[in-house]
């Protein structure tokens, strides 16, 4: 047909692999089969989009699985990319009245983030010139880190305090600058989404095409508008509304056989909990003994701690915000009798705590004082 239209035949014909699950390869008869739209409905279609095209190796098989979807839209939607907006554009608004001020690099920080954002660039190209979907994003996800870095170095806040003004106009240009440059980025791969940060940081209307990005283009005096949650994290409870409120929902037997465990629980309609049914949550301090990286995944630590009476291995995903050498030999709160479950292949016995601080960062929760390894917190 294409030669009789006179035109060119393909030169390659690429197919992507199969999507397989947990349990195996997708079939009718066994019932594993996942449904792309109960997903898309649930989640949205750009982070669904997301999540495809980083887990798999174009060409290879690639395995799904919701946990794994939760794992990594919070880590690098939610943590990351979202987040990135949602500690720094307020910030901007309060103390410049959410105008960029074009500045050059001049903090040595700031000239790494200029380098880098040109090695992504360049990285980026190739990768998708040669179908590698996974490292493109990988390339972004540096530039996007580096960039949640680069906020904690330079503390805008602290700067704001002190009336900075010139150091601090430096930083958030550099920051929105960087936000504009990884959202063209990703922009072929979260089209819908892409649009609404190009808003935020008040670039709607300058865009450019990849191979003409280069760092700098945000103009001065480009206005930032309040930014608005893009990726709000996906707690359990949250999950649990989301597929309540799915079109196909479970099976009736199989809501029925979750719905028993809930009214056990004694929660009441506040979302209260009974002194009973607290004390069933048992926490205790944890000495951590190793700590390690998990391969192919960014924001995950693979944990060796005692408790004790035995030594445990954890899964937790810190590594964002703590460098595995620096964490060996410290104390923290663990849940002790959490269901053990597999993350990324590893047998994870347990969770340990951590909260929130006000930069946006992470901070493990531990006793003030040295104390008994594997004793109750009370």
């Amino acid at each position: 047909m294409l030669m009789a239209l006179g035109l060119d035949l393909p030169k390659c014909i690429f197919a992507h692999g199969w999507w397989v699950t947990g349990e195996g390869k997708m079939s009718k008869s066994v019932g594993n089969i996942i449904n792309p739209r109960e997903l898309v409905a649930r989640y949205g279609l750009d982070p669904f989009r997301f999540y495809l095209f980083r887990e798999m190796v174009f060409g290879m098989d690639a395995t799904y699985t919701e946990d794994n979807f939760v794992l990594r839209y919070n880590a690098d939607l939610a943590n990351d990319y979202g987040n990135l907006c949602q500690r720094t554009l307020p910030l901007l608004i309060k103390n410049r009245g959410g105008i960029f001020h074009k500045k050059p690099a001049t903090l040595p920080q700031s000239q790494e983030i200029v380098k880098l954002a040109e090695q992504v660039k360049t990285g980026y190209i190739d990768a998708m010139e040669n179908f590698l979907f996974h490292d493109a994003l990988k390339h972004i996800w540096s530039l996007v880190q580096r960039l949640n870095k680069y906020v904690d170095e330079c503390a805008p806040w602290k700067l704001a305090k002190e009336q900075n003004f010139e150091v601090l106009d430096e930083v958030f240009y550099t920051i929105g600058e960087g936000i504009r440059f990884c959202t063209h980025l990703v922009e072929p791969f979260m089209p819908h989404l892409a649009p609404e940060f190009f808003k935020q940081i008040g670039c709607a209307e300058n865009r450019v095409k990849i191979p003409d990005l280069t760092w700098g283009q945000l103009a001065d005096g480009t206005a930032c508008t309040e930014p608005t949650p893009m990726f709000p994290r996906l707690e359990t409870e949250r999950i649990q509304n989301l597929k309540k409120g799915g079109k196909a929902a479970e099976p009736a037997e199989k809501k029925e056989k979750t719905a028993a465990p809930a009214a056990k629980a004694e929660i009441s309609e506040d979302g209260l909990v009974s002194f009973d049914e607290f004390l069933k949550t048992e926490l205790c301090i944890a000495r951590i003994e190793t700590a390690e990286k998990v391969e192919n995944a960014d924001k995950l630590l693979k944990l060796t701690v005692n408790i004790g009476s035995e030594t445990r291995t954890l899964v937790a995903g810190i590594a964002a915000f703590y460098k595995p050498e620096d964490i060996i030999g410290r104390q923290v709160v663990m849940v002790k009798n959490l269901k053990p479950a597999k993350i990324r292949g590893i047998l994870s016995h347990g969770m340990i705590l951590a909260a929130a601080t006000e930069d946006g960062g992470l901070a493990l929760v531990s006793p003030d004082k040295p104390a008994q390894t594997g004793i109750r917190v009370k």
